[in-house]
């Protein structure tokens, strides 16, 4: 799952870490059927073991209750869902859901608890469970967890990979260029050689960079 969505803000990384938990490492396929075959391929040539997320079956929060946590914290700058803060193919937003629920991220542990166990009584939702910027959790039974190990800061660090980033970055400059090149092919066909041939070789390259 970390290879396919990323949080929008560098800031929310470890966050987004700590709220998915296990599941961020778990291994997203399409169906159930897909899952079962991957686990016996693992048992039969005995190469570990690993988590698998079939889209098909998974559980994930209702509608209903997510609007109703969104509703709550969306006039208030200190909270958002961690699912809306996640970017992610939509084909996959629901590994995403099933791994954050109904999670929000708080700037800090003061307003997570101004969150959590301000009128819990009578909360349809059953509790709202909410993670800080800096990995502190408060659950949805109330109990806290703060600190953080270096594992968590390890994989938080998976989305600063310089060179993914670097990567990133070309592959957004070959786009950009890539389109003015084609924009300009389309108004004029002058220099067509020179221009078709750059134009070829940027997408070999954005190819490249895509697989």
């Amino acid at each position: 799952l970390v290879d396919l969505c990323r949080p929008t803000q560098r800031k929310y990384n470890l966050a987004v870490t700590v709220a998915a938990g296990k599941d961020m490492d778990a291994i997203v396929v399409d169906t159930k059927a897909t899952g079962l075959e991957c686990i016996r391929y693992l048992r039969e040539q005995r190469v570990g073991t690993a988590t698998f997320l079939p889209l098909d079956t998974l559980q994930v929060p209702s509608r209903e209750s997510t609007e109703r946590i969104r509703a709550r914290v969306a006039h208030d700058s200190r909270f958002r869902l961690a699912a809306d803060v996640i970017t992610c193919d939509e084909n996959i937003r629901k590994a995403v859901l099933y791994a954050v629920g109904n999670t929000v991220v708080s700037d800090d542990l003061d307003a997570a608890r101004q969150l959590c166990f301000s009128g819990r009584r009578g909360d349809s939702d059953g509790g709202i469970k909410a993670v800080t910027l800096g990995g502190a959790v408060i659950s949805k039974a109330g109990t806290m967890t703060g600190g953080v190990t270096n594992e968590d800061s390890d994989r938080a660090g998976r989305w600063d990979d310089p060179a993914v980033q670097a990567m990133r970055d070309d592959k957004e400059k070959l786009e950009t260029e890539r389109a003015n090149l084609d924009r300009d092919d389309s108004a004029g066909r002058q220099s067509m050689g020179g221009r078709s041939t750059r134009i070829e070789e940027l997408r070999n390259n954005f190819n490249s960079l895509t697989n």
